[in-house]
């Protein structure tokens, strides 16, 4: 998986990075995997054992993550949630082209 990413002037190129990959971790639990459903009033997920959140085993074997480093950004902007709002779409396109009977689906 490859993430491009132009934060403005960067101070911390691998906190960046860290940044990126955590939310594309994030994105892929909310897409995929998390939910959280009530029954009875009471969530059926109390703890991290049964919330199906991402785990090392259903993450990216890799990703690169290219930093911009010659933005023509005078001051840092900050990275924030790109890499968790790209990811969701990213993801959300992908299932909608896998989707049998998807207008996506030519």
């Amino acid at each position: 998986m490859t993430f491009v990413v132009d934060v403005g002037l960067v101070i911390n190129p691998r906190g960046v990075e860290a940044q990126m990959m955590g939310g594309i971790n994030d994105a892929l639990a909310m897409t995929l995997t998390a939910g959280m459903h009530l029954d009875a009033g009471h969530f059926v997920e109390a703890c991290w054992d049964n919330y199906f959140y991402t785990r090392q085993w259903n993450t990216p074997p890799e990703m690169n993550i290219v930093v911009i480093e010659d933005s023509e950004a005078p001051e840092p902007g900050g990275a924030g949630e790109f890499g968790l709002a790209a990811t969701c779409g990213a993801v959300a396109a992908a299932h909608g082209l896998l989707e049998e009977g998807s207008a996506w689906v030519r």
